[in-house]
């Protein structure tokens, strides 16, 4: 695990706001402030917001990942705000600057035609835009229905199995 930086953990979005008051000249201090505050609401990833920008200022003029996901959203919001000397975030795969952009893991963020390939379906065999994964991992799309069973169903009937003492009434309530 990387130290934190004293400044991040001292005053985080402080140190925020000062990085990207160096770059941008069109938003008032308060302005970006407010919108670090509204983008990152955790202590926790305002300290990864801030030590990731400290540790490379560059971020905010290149928006190239890979970076934590919290950086590109800034960048996003930044621009909604009118910012106009900090970048847009850039695609991890093909570089184009992008208003949206989807998060991966690793630091890597990605716009839709680079982000979301298509995929062949487990149900419908069709080659379609990933909504979500099957419990094997293999790809749906919207059409797809889960048609595996009920998940809480099999799991309380596990946890039941392992604890005959349990009831089942009380297992689904503690996984609700």
């Amino acid at each position: 695990m990387t130290d934190l930086a004293e400044e991040v953990i001292a005053d985080p979005v402080g140190l925020v706001v000062r990085l990207i008051g160096n770059i941008e000249k069109h938003l008032p201090a308060e302005h970006v402030r407010d919108i670090v505050l509204t983008v990152v609401r955790a202590r926790a990833g305002r300290r990864s917001l801030a030590q990731a920008l400290h540790d490379d200022p560059s971020l905010l003029r290149t928006g190239q990942p890979p970076a934590p996901y919290c950086v590109a959203k800034l960048l996003m919001a930044l621009h909604d705000a009118g910012a106009q000397d900090v970048a847009l975030p850039r695609c991890g795969e093909c570089g184009r600057a992008c208003r949206y952009v989807g998060s991966s893991t690793g630091g890597r963020w990605g716009c839709s035609p680079c982000f979301d390939k298509p995929a062949v379906w487990a149900g419908c065999h069709e080659e379609r835009r990933v909504v979500s994964r099957d419990r094997n991992g293999e790809p749906r799309c919207a059409n797809c229905p889960d048609n595996d069973g009920d998940p809480l169903r099999e799991l309380t009937e596990l946890i039941t199995g392992l604890d005959p003492a349990l009831d089942a009434d009380a297992v689904l309530a503690a996984l609700g």
